[in-house]
Formats: structure tokens, C-alpha cells, sequence
């Protein structure tokens, strides 16, 4: 499910073996060209069974939904078809399907949403960043 993650066990750990993809949403694609880098913030609505001692939460925001950072480094093909039909950058893209694997030497993840847009990537190394029950400010 995340082999494409040099970290997978984080995600393993907090929602077991579940598609965390499906029925998210995007909050944000940070591309840096420079660098070959690209940052995504997803928060995903997965049913958490080993939540981190660091997360302080009250029952309230449980179901607020997990906020996921990934890190793709040396990029290596990216394809993208956002429009600026129906596309309004103050809200999160939903998305349908996704997934992260281990292909031949590189790894790749693809993300398709509901507007029927999408973004692949293919890239060297991936690593979660960071989990949280709350948004960055």
C-alpha cells in the first residue's frame, strides 16, 4: 500500500493496512523545481487504531480526519491535468483514488479526483514528513 515510502511503517502503524487515499482530500501541492522536490498535505477521513502519543486530541476532533505531509525528492516525470474549469485553489481537491508504489527502480504515486483531474509523479525517494490531528496553521 506504501511501499513508495522509504517511512511506510508511520502510516502501517496509525491505519494498518487501509487505503488512506481514497475519499481524502489535497490541501496542498508545493512543487520546487529547483530542488526536484514536490511537498503534499493530505488529510485523510481512515478510521485511526494506534494513534501517537503526541497527538493530543479531544473526542471532538476525532472526526476532523488525519493530516498526512509527504516529501517526493528527485523527480523524475510529472504529469498533471489541473484546469481552471470548476478548480477553486481555496478548497481541497477530493480525492477518488491514489496510490503509492515501488516500480522497477523509481517509485511513483497517482492521485485521480473526483473533477476527473489528476496528478502522477515519479520520483526517487518519498518520506512522510510529519502526521498530526490538527492543520498547520
Amino acid at each position: 500500500m506504501f511501499s513508495g515510502f522509504e517511512n511506510y511503517f508511520v502510516l502501517e502503524k496509525i491505519f494498518g493496512q487501509v487505503d488512506i487515499f481514497s475519499g481524502a482530500e489535497l490541501n496542498a501541492l508545493n512543487i520546487f523545481w529547483g530542488n526536484s522536490q514536490i511537498n503534499l498535505e493530505l488529510k485523510t477521513a481512515c478510521e485511526v487504531i494506534s494513534m501517537p502519543k503526541r497527538w493530543k486530541q479531544t473526542q471532538a476532533e476525532r472526526t476532523h480526519g488525519v493530516y498526512v505531509y509527504f516529501t517526493l525528492h528527485c523527480i523524475t516525470a510529472l504529469e498533471v491535468n489541473f484546469d481552471d474549469f470548476g478548480f477553486d485553489l481555496n478548497k481541497p481537491l477530493k480525492i477518488v483514488s491514489g496510490k503509492a508504489e515501488l516500480c522497477d527502480t523509481e517509485n511513483r504515486i497517482e492521485l485521480l479526483f473526483e473533477n476527473n483531474q489528476w496528478f502522477r509523479c515519479r520520483y526517487k525517494v518519498g518520506i512522510i514528513q510529519n502526521t498530526s490531528n490538527k492543520a498547520k496553521p
